[in-house]
């Protein structure tokens, strides 16, 4: 657990990136901004790809070079499944467009809440991903509805080969919104789950979908999140 928490930014537009340039950060700071691949335009893709080259400030802050934030920042991308009509695309068409968003990071297809489901699509996805010269590193997600299935879906996981694996589902909608703002389960549960994942497997790389929140950011550094 030697490894910096990142904080992840979500970015599905234009005015997003902007906004996330204009952030000064320390030299030793790297940055995440995570975007999707189902809905968003072919423009917002292209720009994403060249980010921070191309990019406008809306509100500067002595942000530094071009040059030094390409090296602080970390692009992952996803297949938006908390849209409307979640993720249409198959493998071979998200992995496209993972590529075209020059995405260090590409998350699998998961299912909210399903394990057995999630695995499915798990398998799919390593063997799509193993078909092409993919630059993009492969997350698979762990779901779940409990712990124990959680810690079921991480541990099959592990057993297909995955190395990168993100813990999501954990989120609940905000009442008479759209948003996920709350974890399911609250504090508890997630701290239970990190505690698990942390003692039984011990990763290298561990990433929760969705639930960075500053009030968080304690209880992420205690389990190298």
């Amino acid at each position: 657990m030697t490894q910096k928490l990142i904080p992840f930014c979500v970015a599905d537009r234009p005015i997003s990136l902007s906004i996330i340039k204009g952030v000064s950060l320390s030299a030793d700071i790297k940055i995440g901004i995570l975007s999707q691949a189902a809905t968003t335009s072919a423009a917002f893709k292209k720009l994403f790809a060249s980010y921070p080259y191309g990019t406008g400030v809306v509100y500067s802050n002595g942000e530094p070079t071009d040059q030094a934030i390409n090296r602080q920042t970390v692009k992952m991308a996803d297949s938006g499944i908390f849209g409307k009509k979640g993720c249409a695309l198959t493998y071979d068409e998200l992995f496209k467009a993972y590529k075209e968003m020059k995405a260090q990071y590409g998350i699998m297809i998961d299912v909210f809440g399903d394990c057995d489901a999630t695995l499915a699509s798990a398998r799919q996805a390593l063997k799509e991903h193993k078909r092409g010269e993919h630059q993009f590193e492969l997350v698979g997600v762990a779901q779940g509805k409990s712990i124990d299935e959680y810690l079921w879906c991480y541990e099959r996981l592990v057993a297909m080969g995955y190395t990168k694996i993100a813990l999501g589902g954990l989120l609940r909608k905000r009442k008479n919104t759209v948003r996920y703002g709350h974890v399911r389960g609250g504090a508890p549960l997630l701290e239970k789950l990190l505690k698990w994942v942390r003692e039984k497997f011990d990763p290298d790389w561990l990433f929760v979908l969705g639930a960075f929140h500053p009030k968080r950011v304690e209880l992420f550094h205690e389990y190298g999140v």
